[in-house]
């Protein structure tokens, strides 16, 4: 083993926290019957880290293969269902950043929630494009029989067939590869705006939680998108260690406000949010007021 691949490890142990805290929500949200918008975004947002810690595994165990070696061991093949879950299951993630703007001007019965038939629309559009071009690397690489080998600072990795070289093969192709995924960053981020500019937290809270809670979402995302975007750059190494560790930030800000605006229940099993009705609500809670049946936050 190369101790240049222990960085996954640890981010592969970051994302199964993360995982096991948004396993947690999901089960709990489908017990209390929250909305179906809810239980589908957390059970991809699930997926997705579900991935990512195979994903990191993955690298991790390149520190373990022989540099030397040009066949494939058993567990490289797991990139096949990794490409799937990049350019299919991220794109869907757009829509969870829209139930977070929802949940944001949830007392706003009205235009709010206009927004997610079109989101979804855009999400099901990016993630058939990402369809597409999986198929396409996928049966590229079927096709030749093998992966292929690159090596990054002593760790080996084992990658399918360029999309680029798919399409020379006759393979068809929908857009950028990437799309989806920026797509997803930036629409992260615009969530982040609207979450900054529209939500109310409670007074109860100190000064500095209030600003987290607030602004915290926008700083994340701007971060995971630079931090990726920035890349290209920085050179291989940085890239090849910094994208997956962007992808904790990434995913543990969708946690973090899962928890924090679509996670919160009125007692009589109303979704609460952070504007109006919902704000007395949370400031009950805060408090810990007799008789609201909601604990000290």
């Amino acid at each position: 083993m190369r101790s240049e691949s222990l960085p996954f490890l640890v981010y592969a142990a970051a994302q199964l926290a993360l995982f096991m805290v948004e396993a947690r929500i999901l089960t709990r949200g489908i017990a209390q019957r929250d909305p179906k918008s809810y239980t589908a975004n957390r059970a991809l947002l699930a997926l997705g880290l579900f991935g990512v810690v195979f994903d990191n595994l993955r690298l991790f165990a390149g520190g373990f293969w022989d540099a030397a070696s040009s066949t494939p061991p058993a567990f490289a093949w797991s990139i096949l269902p990794l490409v799937c879950m990049h350019l299919v299951v991220v794109p869907l993630l757009v829509c969870f950043q829209s139930e977070l703007c929802i949940a944001t001007a949830t007392d706003q019965a009205g235009g709010a929630r206009l927004a997610r038939l079109p989101v979804l629309v855009l999400a099901l559009g990016l993630a058939a494009c990402g369809a597409v071009n999986a198929y396409a690397e996928i049966g590229a690489t079927l096709a030749a029989g093998t992966l292929r080998r690159t090596e990054t600072n002593g760790v080996v990795q084992y990658l399918t067939v360029p999309l680029a070289s798919a399409k020379a093969q006759g393979y068809p192709s929908a857009g950028p590869e990437l799309a989806g995924v920026f797509a997803f960053a930036w629409a992260a981020v615009l969530a982040g705006v609207y979450v900054a500019a529209r939500s109310t937290p409670p007074h109860g809270w100190t000064p500095a939680r209030r600003c987290a809670a607030r602004y915290g979402y926008l700083v994340l995302a701007i971060a995971g998108l630079v931090g990726q975007a920035v890349g290209p750059a920085l050179g291989p190494l940085y890239f090849f260690y910094a994208s997956n560790f962007w992808e904790i930030v990434s995913f543990g800000a969708m946690v973090m406000y899962d928890k924090l605006l679509l996670s919160r229940r009125t007692p009589d099993g109303g979704v609460v949010g952070v504007q109006g009705q919902s704000r007395n609500a949370l400031l009950a809670e805060v408090h810990d007021l007799p008789g609201t049946g909601l604990g000290r936050a």
